[in-house]
Formats: structure tokens, sequence, C-alpha cells
């Protein structure tokens, strides 16, 4: 994917599953969460473009997924839930 993102790098799509494979590919050991981190900021240039792209909403509030949530992600998980993710979600629930 790293690759992908390389040759088309202003295909957002490719640059979402990218980071979203950085999260897959984390090593549960890893407590620097280095993938995670990566993938955030990715998603975060992403959603800045785009906030209601679904997927870089979705996806950004997944790299925060991890214990240790520095303020910039607190942040940036609940301008994402306020925009592209809170309408997909409450729709399943109707």
């Amino acid at each position: 994917m790293q690759r992908m993102t390389q040759r088309y790098p202003e295909d957002d799509e490719v640059c979402i599953y990218y980071a979203l494979s950085l999260q897959a590919a984390a090593p549960p050991t890893d407590r620097t969460y280095a993938n995670q981190r990566k993938s955030a900021e990715i998603l975060g240039r992403l959603f800045a473009k785009n906030p209601q792209h679904p997927g870089a909403a979705h996806y950004l509030i997944h790299a925060y997924d991890y214990p240790i949530r520095d303020a910039r992600g607190r942040r940036n998980v609940s301008i994402a839930a306020q925009s592209a993710v809170v309408p997909v979600v409450t729709s399943r629930l109707d």
C-alpha cells in the first residue's frame, strides 16, 4: 500500500487504505503506537482536506483506538465524530 501512495499520492482513497493498512498491521506489542500515529497523521491531512469524507473521519477515530491518546488525538476524534460519522451511525439506529 505504501508503494501505491507513492505512485498515486493525490488519490485520497489509496491514502486512506494505506492508513487503514497501517492500523491493521500494527504490532500489538508496539507501545510507541508508531503505525497508529502515522495512520492518524495521514488521515488527519485527508480529513482537513475533506471533512465530509466518511472513510477519513471513521478511520481517523480508529487511529486513536489505543490507550495513550494525546490532546491532538482527542480533538481530531471529537471533530470527526461531529462530521460525517454521526449521521452514518445514527441512520443505522433508525
